[in-house]
């Protein structure tokens, strides 16, 4: 639910437009992503619930992904903080489940990295998937077609910095719109819920 996340992000922007400046300029200092920030131990999570160690490794890995770090050179951005946040509502189940949002385009972005359970991590390109989807909101706010346009733009460049990578620096350019299908899904009713219309 679009209007969720908005007001989510409404609410979390209260620092105001200076402070979205001061964060990119640290952000520009100090490197790409200026600070990292994780949860806490969640009181009553399972013995295997990765530890907040893991979760910062995990948000260092997604700073550091070369093809994000492409992304971000290429554009001109920077971020002030990378930030985990909690697992609220279900994937693919719950009528309203924020994956991540961006405060002040790049004052802070925050992404969901545990399962529901919190027994572990989401899948890696999910979680980057998601980090793609808030960088394009660097640009637009809303999610409209412009945005859309964007983030179809940013998701075939991370695969073609990829691919280009993987071939040595050689590549042939992709045309039409990026198919993420390939990155499978977090929950197996992901698919079943996004059929049934839940956003």
């Amino acid at each position: 639910d679009f209007e969720h996340e908005a007001a989510r992000a409404a609410q979390r922007r209260r620092g105001g437009a200076a402070a979205g400046s001061a964060a990119a300029a640290a952000a520009a200092a100090a490197g790409l992503f200026a600070a990292f920030q994780v949860l806490p131990p969640v009181a009553g999570a399972p013995p295997s619930a990765p530890t907040p160690a893991a979760a910062l490794a995990l948000l260092h890995r997604l700073a550091s992904d070369p093809a994000i770090k492409h992304v971000v050179t290429s554009h001109g951005w920077s971020v002030g903080l990378l930030s985990e946040m909690p697992p609220e509502g279900r994937v693919g189940v719950s009528a309203v489940c924020v994956l991540g949002f961006n405060v002040n385009r790049g004052q802070e972005i925050s992404l969901r990295l545990r399962t529901d359970d919190y027994r572990g991590f989401r899948k890696y390109l999910r979680i980057r998937e998601t980090l793609v989807h808030e960088l394009a909101h660097m640009v637009h706010s809303e999610h409209d077609a412009h945005f859309k346009a964007l983030n179809s733009q940013l998701l075939r460049e991370v695969a073609l910095h990829e691919t280009a990578s993987e071939a040595g620096g050689r590549t042939l350019a992709a045309a039409g719109v990026f198919d993420s299908s390939w990155l499978g899904e977090d929950e197996p009713d992901a698919q079943a819920a996004a059929g049934a219309g839940a956003a």
